[in-house]
């Protein structure tokens, strides 16, 4: 049995992509090797908001957070062209950040 096992490098945008032969008989292996190649899937894309980029959606989108509600697409497109700082972000990001922030205000609103 075949599989791809993708091996991160220190550049994660470059990915090393390794067909690993498995025996017959080692059904552990195989589990071994899915549950590996799911965890460096997981944490590939995830890069770490700076206090400076936080700043700067939480400027835009406070208001958002308070009335209980999320930025639409051409308005996080429109903070994107905005803010150079932004420029690794994608509209996405933003959005759910504003969502998870969202969502930590209303926990401590609740206690």
């Amino acid at each position: 049995m075949l599989f791809k096992q993708f091996l991160l490098t220190e550049n994660v945008d470059e990915a090393q992509v390794i067909i690993v032969q498995a025996s017959p008989d080692s059904e552990d292996s195989d589990e071994d090797l899915k549950r590996q190649t799911k965890k460096n899937r997981n944490n590939s894309g995830k890069k770490k908001w700076t206090p400076q980029e936080q700043r700067v959606v939480m400027s835009v989108f406070d208001k958002y957070m308070h009335l209980y509600k999320l930025p639409g697409k051409s308005e996080c497109e429109k903070l994107l062209k905005e803010n150079p700082c932004l420029s690794r972000r994608s509209w996405r990001n933003i959005k759910d950040f504003v969502q998870n922030k969202t969502n930590t205000f209303i926990k401590h609103q609740e206690n």
